[in-house]
């Protein structure tokens, strides 16, 4: 109601000042952006500490990949925790070196592979519906202490805003500055605070997906052009 009172004096303050309209608007705008967002940082605060009254401890590790150095570590902080279960994110995770690790670490059996991510803000929006489908409400966040700030900031809008609380586990790395642009940081705090609006991370933006995209869309019409000259039968020459 104060909010609200407040909110009305200084719009129509502005209108009896000969302000202009498009001023009015953009406080109106602001404002209410203000007022979202504290409404939302209080709602995620509230499930995060209701999720760890709960549970104290977590319940599975999720490692991010991107780095090799970081999933090694990652499988070695596994070792010491035997019964939790890992997800390891993102479409690199794929290849033979990174299941290699798993294996010389002794906990392959406990891995899951996940390949839908492609960049960081959908490493939790991928997996954040499977986690609450399997009632795991708490999870070790394994990436490098460079990338981690970043991490930390998308996975407390998208796993908080389910009520999936993070025990950050940074790695230390080699040939990174220790910290990311902040432009880094806010761009995906951003991109995550749409998901939650619309569903869509914007992520089919990136310039580099769009490449690859291109590249794989050519590599098919190249593999299907070729299987159509073979079994097409050659034309015989005119008489």
């Amino acid at each position: 109601m104060a909010y609200g009172m407040f909110l009305h004096k200084y719009f129509m303050g502005g209108v009896t000042h000969n302000q202009p309209i498009w001023q009015v608007w953009l406080k109106l705008f602001g404002f209410t952006g203000i007022g979202i967002t504290l409404l939302l940082a209080g709602w995620i605060t509230v499930r995060l500490k209701i999720t760890l009254q709960k549970i104290p401890e977590p319940q599975a590790i999720l490692i991010l990949d991107g780095d090799d150095q970081r999933v090694r570590q990652g499988a070695y902080f596994a070792q010491r925790h035997p019964d939790l279960p890992i997800w390891i994110s993102g479409y690199t995770s794929q290849r033979s070196e990174i299941r290699a690790t798993f294996t010389d670490a002794q906990v392959s059996e406990q891995v899951r592979y996940d390949l839908r991510a492609t960049d960081t803000v959908t490493h939790f929006t991928t997996l954040v519906d499977d986690f609450v489908a399997q009632e795991i409400r708490y999870v070790y966040l394994i990436t490098s202490d460079y990338h981690m700030a970043r991490a930390v900031t998308i996975a407390t809008v998208i796993f908080g805003s389910r009520g999936v609380a993070i025990a950050p586990v940074p790695q230390p790395s080699q040939h990174h500055p220790p910290e990311e642009s902040w432009v880094k940081v806010v761009r995906d705090g951003l991109r995550a605070l749409l998901w939650l609006a619309t569903g869509r991370s914007g992520a089919q933006l990136n310039p580099r997906l769009q490449t690859e995209a291109s590249y794989g869309v050519k590599a098919e019409r190249s593999k299907l052009d070729r299987l159509l000259s073979v079994r097409s039968p050659k034309a015989s020459p005119p008489k």
